[in-house]
């Protein structure tokens, strides 16, 4: 171009052959390529790590949210709860002395449940109301000669008298959904 005042650019040749390899700190030796492939390795590592460390916090969060753990029952606090329910038991076990099966209906316990217990029929169930929520809830066997009396220690745990014939147990349901397991109270 004519009256173009700016420098003129100078162009590169090929040189006809293959690159050269990016050298580094002027050392020929050193291959860029080799470098990059380690460094995608290093990177691909990490990202596995992290993600591993990522899959195990969550399944800490979701054994948490789950309520998979399994708690070791405060037997101190079952304690004082199946202390309020042995008075029941023992109306329990005397009505079905007298009468050769337990209760059907809250009725049927006139005269036998101790001063501050309240029944009340609830369905299928009786409720006893000792003063302090939650009350034991009461449902006889379908089958047999047993009962359940329930109380609830806490969000989702139970404690459970359970009683077939005459011999009787503790139990407790953590509420996890597992099977509830005997547990010895003093």
């Amino acid at each position: 171009m004519v009256g173009d005042s700016r420098p003129a650019r100078r162009r590169r040749s090929s040189g006809g052959g293959a690159p050269k390899p990016f050298m580094l700190h002027a050392l020929p030796c050193y291959d860029f390529t080799m470098s990059f492939s380690i460094r995608r390795l290093l990177v691909a590592a990490v990202a596995v790590l992290a993600l591993l460390v990522a899959v195990a916090v969550a399944a800490t969060a979701v054994v948490d949210v789950l309520g998979l753990r399994v708690a070791e029952p405060d037997r101190a606090a079952l304690t004082e709860l199946a202390r309020s329910g042995r008075p029941i038991i023992a109306a329990l076990e005397r009505y079905r002395q007298e009468h050769g099966a337990p209760p059907q209906a809250a009725a049927d316990l006139a005269g036998l449940m101790p001063e501050g217990v309240a029944a009340d029929d609830v369905g299928a169930f009786i409720r006893f109301d000792v003063g302090s929520p939650p009350g034991w809830l009461y449902s006889p066997a379908i089958e047999g000669n047993g009962y359940e009396l329930t109380r609830m220690a806490g969000e989702d745990p139970k404690l459970i008298w359970s009683d077939q014939d005459g011999k009787g147990h503790w139990l407790y349901d953590a509420g996890d959904g597992a099977d509830p397991v005997p547990v010895t109270l003093d």
